[in-house]
């Protein structure tokens, strides 16, 4: 009867041990999501369509476009109000319209319009505590913009820009998150010997994006 009693007690100590080998393993394997680290660099693709509303004299009707961008930014670490993350980061957009001048004559003219723009956007983050991170801010910056009608007469313009900006990012794991923004984006056109006032190119911006965390 002794032997039976210490064989029992073997067995169910050697099942407690591989029952509880599984959980030392997985535990050691777990990895913390992307807004639980404390704040580094990240790289962002983005692409979308533009909704112009120029604002100029000129009569072009308003139009969609498209445009495609990087950004290269720094999320800090999070400071003492709970869940707020500060971030900046350098963002730069290429776009692209075809667009109808009105002329003097009645008609209408099309034109080729291009642009690109550098911003330094400066961003507040906050962690909803379940990979959802809603964020808001402002940019920055400087752009260029070519507008080339048919026949060959062109005209190109650069200046200072701002925005306003608002997202969602959708965390997916340590290092990886999706994105969608929004901008309104503003141009402002110095007094140009094409007009004979200051004018602006204004802009709604949606966009999709991918963003990876170092």
């Amino acid at each position: 009867m002794k032997k039976i009693l210490i064989s029992i007690v073997a067995v169910i100590a050697a099942v407690a041990t591989v029952q509880a080998g599984p959980a030392v393993v997985n535990n050691s394997k777990f990895v913390a999501p992307m807004h639980e680290a404390p704040g580094g660099a990240y790289v962002a693709l983005y692409g979308g369509a533009n909704f112009l509303h120029t604002g100029l004299p000129t009569g072009i009707d308003d139009k969609v476009g498209w445009n495609a961008g990087i950004k290269l930014g720094y999320e800090f670490a999070p400071c003492s109000t709970p869940g707020f993350i500060p971030a900046l980061e350098l963002d730069q957009m290429y776009q692209s319209f075809d667009l109808r001048a009105k002329v003097d004559q009645g008609g209408k003219v099309k034109t080729k319009t291009y642009g690109y723009h550098a911003m330094l956007n400066a961003l507040a983050k906050y962690d909803c505590g379940n990979g959802v991170i809603p964020y808001g801010g402002f940019g920055l910056g400087w752009y260029y913009w070519n507008l080339k009608a048919d026949g060959g007469a062109s005209t190109s313009k650069n200046g200072f820009a701002w925005a306003l900006i608002a997202g969602v990012d959708f965390t997916l794991d340590a290092n990886w998150s999706l994105f969608v923004e929004y901008k309104w984006l503003n141009f402002q056109i110095r007094k140009h010997k094409d007009f004979d006032t200051a004018a602006r190119i204004g802009q709604q911006v949606v966009n999709l994006g991918a963003r990876y965390r170092f």
